[in-house]
């Protein structure tokens, strides 16, 4: 399940696209009025539908990515308002890792650091990548608009790597990542220099940190993780991709 709030800048974004976001979220199967209710859960298939269908009906082939630069870290709701008052870069990556439960469950977030060099990674467990293209576009933009905000407009990484195909224009990449973008790459990842993690953010509040903290983990012990709980999860992962066997499940 997804909160609502990931759909933030939808439906601005079509309507400046001169379409009518109805129809697009009700065959998604979802309905319009959700929208205002960010607290709300859909399902992960659903809000990927939303952009798959919105890329179709606008003929936006890019729409996932240009939503990310629409819209904010709060729209992860309590965990972006951690990540956005953490004491440092690193402190608010692992805090949005540890706890992004809370807004997507369907998501993984991880970061490496090899040498000097810092890899944030993102992953959609049990997703094609043709199905996830627009949604990885958004995380991905989305997280590159974040470190931007919380340390210098300026900011930028060294690679941002896809790994699905390359589209036959690939300018928009450049204009917001601005810097090389690898595709059919083995992972999906922003590379940037790992002396980055230490920087404080400019909004760091110690006070309002530590209270934040205690409330998301809070809200994140009351998301279970028992066998059942754990079953749907992979169940709601992997629906897309054909019938779900036994043996698979098990394993």
């Amino acid at each position: 399940m997804i909160r609502v709030g990931a759909m933030e800048g939808y439906r601005n974004l079509v309507f400046e696209l001169g379409c009518d976001p109805a129809p697009m979220l009700l065959a998604a199967g979802i309905d319009p009025a959700l929208l205002d209710q960010p607290d709300r859960l859909i399902t992960t298939v659903r809000y990927r539908q939303a952009l798959n269908i919105a890329a179709r009906e606008t003929g936006v082939e890019r729409f996932g990515l240009i939503l990310s630069q629409r819209q904010t870290f709060e729209k992860f709701g309590a965990v972006g308002y951690l990540a956005r008052h953490a004491p440092s870069l690193a402190v608010s990556i692992d805090s949005l890792i540890r706890f992004l439960k809370t807004h997507d469950a369907g998501s993984m977030n991880a970061i490496e650091v090899v040498d000097d060099i810092a890899l944030w990674s993102h992953n959609l467990a049990g997703v094609t990548y043709e199905s996830a293209v627009q949604q990885t576009e958004l995380a991905v933009g989305l997280g590159c608009r974040f470190v931007r905000s919380a340390l210098a407009e300026d900011w930028r990484p060294d690679r941002v790597l896809f790994e699905h195909a390359p589209p036959a224009n690939v300018e928009i990449f450049g204009r917001i990542f601005r810097c090389p973008v690898l595709f059919d790459q083995p992972l999906t990842a922003m590379e940037f220099p790992a002396a980055d993690l230490r920087r404080p953010l400019r909004s760091t509040d110690a006070g309002l940190f530590e209270i934040l903290e205690r409330h998301v983990a809070q809200i994140s012990s009351q998301i279970t993780d028992d066998l059942p709980s754990r079953v749907k999860t992979h169940m709601q992962r992997t629906i897309e991709d054909g019938p779900i066997r036994l043996d698979v499940m098990a394993g």
